[in-house]
C-alpha cells in the first residue's frame, strides 16, 4: 500500500522514502500508480550462495560502481533467525539481534549479464559460478528489485530484523555491526 503524503519524506536517494516527514510540493505525483505504471520491471534471475560474516564484508559487497557497470543487485539475509540480545549502548539498554555467522547472498541480474556478473562476483570474493540460476520470485522485495533494475538502479539490500535496508555505505554498516557486537559481547544481560 502506498503511504499518505503526510507519512513519508524523501531522502537523498531517488525512490527511497522515509516515514514521518512531509514531502515537498508535487512530490505526491511520484506516488501516482498511473505514473509508476510507465516503469518497466526487468526480468531477473538469481543465484544464491552462503557467505561467512567477516569484518569488512559489507565494505566489499557495497561496490556501487561494480554493481552498476555489470547490472546486478545483491541481497543479504541471515541464514537463520538470529537470537535477540539486550546490550548497553551508551547508558541505555537496547534490544537487538546477534550478528549472523553466515548470510544467504542472492545476486539478481538480467540473463544477458550472466558472464559479467560471474566475473564481478569473483572480484568480490563470492563466486556464484556453481550456484543454480533460477527465475526471481515474485515476493515484494524481488518485485522491487525488478523495477529498480528496469530504471537502471541496482543496489545492495541487507535484512536486519524484519526490515530490508538499502546499504549505500558499506564501511559505515560494518562499523555499526562491529560496535553492536562488541556491546553485547561484554554485557551480562545476554538472553
Amino acid at each position: 500500500a502506498l503511504a499518505k503524503k503526510s507519512e513519508v519524506r524523501r531522502c537523498s536517494e531517488p525512490w527511497n522514502w522515509l516515514e514521518g516527514a512531509p514531502v515537498g510540493d508535487n512530490s505526491d505525483l511520484l506516488l501516482d500508480e498511473d505514473l509508476l505504471g510507465e516503469f518497466k520491471a526487468a526480468q531477473l534471475v538469481k543465484r544464491q550462495v552462503r557467505v561467512k560474516h567477516e569484518e569488512g564484508l559489507f565494505t566489499r559487497l557495497c561496490n556501487q560502481e561494480l554493481m552498476a557497470s555489470n547490472g546486478f543487485s545483491l541481497r543479504c539475509v541471515p541464514t537463520k533467525t538470529p537470537d535477540e540480545v539486550i546490550a548497553f549502548r551508551g547508558d541505555a539498554p537496547a534490544i537487538g539481534h546477534v550478528l549472523p555467522k553466515r548470510w544467504q547472498l542472492s545476486v539478481y541480474y538480467e540473463p544477458q549479464n550472466r558472464t559479467k556478473v560471474e566475473s564481478a562476483m569473483q572480484q568480490l570474493g563470492c563466486s556464484v559460478a556453481s550456484a543454480a540460476e533460477v527465475a526471481a520470485d515474485k515476493d515484494s522485495m524481488e518485485v522491487f528489485l525488478a523495477y529498480r533494475h528496469g530504471c537502471g538502479r541496482p543496489c545492495l539490500m541487507v535484512k536486519q530484523g524484519s526490515e530490508d535496508i538499502e546499504v549505500t555505505n558499506g564501511p559505515a554498516l560494518d562499523k555499526e555491526m562491529k560496535a553492536w557486537q562488541e556491546s553485547y559481547e561484554v554485557t551480562d544481560l545476554m538472553r
